[in-house]
Parts: C-alpha cells; sequence; structure tokens
C-alpha cells in the first residue's frame, strides 16, 4: 500500500513525489500490483493525481487498487465511475462505514449493483473468521480484505504504560496477524 503518513488522503505535492519513490521500489521488487488513492478538499478522487502521466507510465502492467480513500467519497455513483475511468481493478472498501461488518454491508451492497462487475469491489474493515460469511451473502462478493490479526499480548498493561511514557505509542495496543485466524478465515471461505 502507498500511503506517506497516516490521515487524511490529501497530499501535498511532496508527499507525492514520496509516492512516487514507493512506487519506483515496488516495482524495481517485482511486485505486481500497488494500492493506493488520493482525495481532493472536498473528499472526491483527486483525478489530478490518480492519472498523472507518472502514475500512468509506472503502473503499465499493474495491477492497482484504489484504497479506502474511497470510503471517504461524497459520492458512490460518482467514485465508482470516476475509479473505473481511472483504470482501477478494484476498490477496497468498507462501504463507507468503521467496519465492513455490519454498518457497510447496505453500501457495500450498493457498490457491487453499481459497479456492474466493470471493476471488483473488496471489502475490507474488521472482517474475521466469525463475521466473513455475513459479507458473501452479497452476490458479486469475489475477494474481501482481512488483517486477521489479534491484539498483540505483548502489551501488557506495564509494557503499555512505559511505551506511552516514552512516546513510543499512542496508547493503542499494537495487533499482529494471528495464524489460527488465517487458517480460520480460509477455512470458512471454502464452506461458503
Amino acid at each position: 500500500m502507498i500511503r506517506p503518513r497516516s490521515g487524511n488522503f490529501i497530499y501535498s505535492n511532496y508527499e507525492i513525489e514520496i509516492m512516487e519513490m514507493d512506487i519506483d521500489a515496488i516495482r524495481a521488487s517485482g511486485l505486481n500490483g500497488v494500492v493506493f488513492g488520493a482525495n481532493l478538499d472536498n473528499l472526491k478522487l483527486n483525478e489530478k493525481v490518480l492519472e498523472s502521466k507518472y502514475f500512468i507510465i509506472v503502473f503499465q502492467g499493474m495491477g492497482k487498487t484504489l484504497h479506502r480513500c474511497f470510503d471517504l467519497v461524497p459520492d458512490i455513483n460518482e467514485g465508482i465511475e470516476t475509479a473505473i475511468t481511472l483504470g482501477f481493478e478494484r476498490i477496497l472498501t468498507s462501504g463507507f462505514a468503521k467496519r465492513a461488518i455490519p454498518d457497510g454491508i447496505p453500501n457495500l451492497q450498493k457498490a457491487v449493483e453499481i459497479s456492474s462487475g466493470r471493476i471488483s469491489i473488496m471489502p475490507g474493515s474488521g472482517i474475521n473468521s466469525g463475521n466473513i460469511s455475513e459479507l458473501l451473502k452479497i452476490k458479486g462478493i469475489i475477494e474481501v480484505h482481512s488483517s486477521c490479526s489479534k491484539i498483540n499480548k505483548t502489551n501488557n498493561e506495564n509494557n503499555l504504560k512505559r511505551l506511552i511514557d516514552f512516546g513510543f505509542s499512542n496508547g493503542v495496543p499494537s495487533r499482529k496477524t494471528c495464524a489460527n485466524e488465517v487458517r480460520q478465515l480460509k477455512d470458512n471461505l471454502k464452506r461458503n
């Protein structure tokens, strides 16, 4: 994923240059796809950035996924049509909600209907082995994104307090991918 910092997706020219360097590194390492996006101040997709000559040239032959900047666009129809016009293969989205399940379900369904198979709608955010079957009830969902993470158990209260005191943490416990959760999610996908 190309994202020069946390926070919003409204980038300065300097941050766009950083994104370009990151993409160069991805291409040089042999990866075949990239996840990225950018918004304008009004939260519409930043077409100027996303269709710049640089990105068009550098993405030649690479898969393109629009990340969750899509969840901020003011109009779902316009956002999907813009993503299609810009040549994205898929949109990673929570359905305009904090979590895809349950709050994003109505907009995920709407996005699948609007896209009509012209672009893949890939739900993400809060998806796990316990709720994946609910998501797969939406006809047209063919791929999902999940971190399959659990709270890092090394974050006991004493450790977390020290991390906060030293400025190494914002107080939110870190998470790490859980192999068992990956297996359970995979098994549930096979059953559905």
